[in-house]
């Protein structure tokens, strides 16, 4: 973080605070089986959104899956999937993995094109 910082300044821009505090994410996609309505998916969100340690949860009716960004010391892929079948659905995992890898900035005084461009070819 603080190299993608030192970076972000070192092409002109200024970075007014950092937040690091959620490299201990993982991330994973789970396959739902059976949600037909849109009250189906609002079930499956809410049995993860309690699972202790789950941060976000999305459901996606339409792709029939859901994409959970979890504390790994509280939760597991296993509890994620037995919380969906304890709401009466089936549930497959797609993936998962630690979401340390990614940056999540908020850019602010990008006016154009070319600013964008010369962040990037900075980082």
């Amino acid at each position: 973080a603080k190299r993608i910082k030192e970076s972000i300044e070192e092409s002109g821009f200024k970075v007014n605070e950092v937040h690091d505090h959620d490299q201990d994410i993982s991330v994973c996609r789970v396959r739902i089986k059976g949600m037909a309505c849109t009250s189906c998916s609002e079930s499956v969100e809410r049995a993860l959104q309690m699972i202790d340690g789950v941060k976000r949860a999305i459901v996606g009716l339409a792709l029939e899956e859901a994409k959970v960004h979890y504390d790994p010391s509280l939760a597991d892929p296993e509890k994620i999937i037995e919380a969906v079948e304890d709401a009466g659905f089936g549930a497959e995992l797609i993936s998962s993995g630690n979401d340390a890898n990614k940056v999540h900035l908020k850019l602010e005084g990008i006016d154009s094109e070319e600013d964008a461009n010369v962040l990037v070819s900075y980082l």
